[in-house]
Formats: structure tokens, C-alpha cells, sequence
């Protein structure tokens, strides 16, 4: 197992998606309709998902196998939720091999996106509550 590509590209992707929401609540309200019931089920579908991809992804970079199909399926799902972060991540991550620190900062975005889930936001708030990009 090797960490096929040099640290210093790892965080650089990292970097560049700080700036990204975990999740735009706007994009999210707009899918669902503003539907809080569907909301809280596309966030759970999403982050079940998300783990079938991480482990397909952490199994790539074991085998040192192409990782694309199931960045290419997490970057699709993210951004139909309107998990910017993620999204951008696993876009940066589709045109790179496999590399630890790489997986390691989707798994963190896709971290942050379950804490917001599990806080008791997985319901997306009424507009006017709270910002529509967290």
C-alpha cells in the first residue's frame, strides 16, 4: 500500500473546499420542495451511501486501484444534496490516483456533514432561521 501521490497535493485540494459549505441549505430546499420529512430522509440516504463509497475508495487505494467510479457516484449524490464540500473534494479527487490524504479529507467533509445531520439539523430550518449555507 503507498500513498501514491506527493502530501503537498492532499492538501491543497482540502484547502480549496474550506471555503465550500457543508451544506447548502437552499440547494437542499429547493430539491425537497421545502419538504423537512424528505430532507432528513435524503440526508440519512446520502450518508449511508457515502460510506459504501468511502470503503470503495479506501479499497482502491489498498489495492492501488482506480478510485474514479465510486468518486465519480459520491461526487453525483453529493451535489444533488447540495454537499458542496464533499462535491468539490471528490471532483478534485475523480482526476487523481488514490492517495491517503485525499481519502482522508472527503471522509472529514462527509464527517461534518453527519454532525450537522445527527445536531438535530438533518431537518433542514424554515428560511429565516438560519443561514442557507452552513
Amino acid at each position: 500500500m503507498s500513498d501514491r501521490l506527493p502530501a503537498s497535493n492532499g492538501p491543497a485540494v482540502q484547502d480549496e473546499t474550506r471555503l465550500e459549505p457543508v451544506l447548502d441549505l437552499a440547494h437542499l430546499r429547493a430539491f425537497t420542495d421545502g419538504d423537512p420529512q424528505l430532507e432528513g430522509e435524503l440526508l440519512t440516504l446520502f450518508l449511508s451511501s457515502a460510506e459504501v463509497y468511502l470503503a470503495a475508495m479506501a479499497a482502491a487505494l489498498q489495492t492501488e486501484q482506480s478510485w474514479r467510479s465510486p468518486v465519480h457516484a459520491l461526487k453525483g449524490a453529493s451535489g444533488n444534496l447540495g454537499a458542496r464540500r464533499v462535491m468539490q473534494l471528490a471532483q478534485a479527487a475523480e482526476h487523481l490516483p488514490p492517495c491517503a490524504t485525499t481519502l482522508a479529507a472527503v471522509r472529514q467533509a462527509v464527517e461534518e456533514l453527519r454532525g450537522f445531520a445527527q445536531s438535530g439539523s438533518g431537518r433542514a430550518p424554515p428560511d429565516g432561521q438560519r443561514p442557507s449555507r452552513i
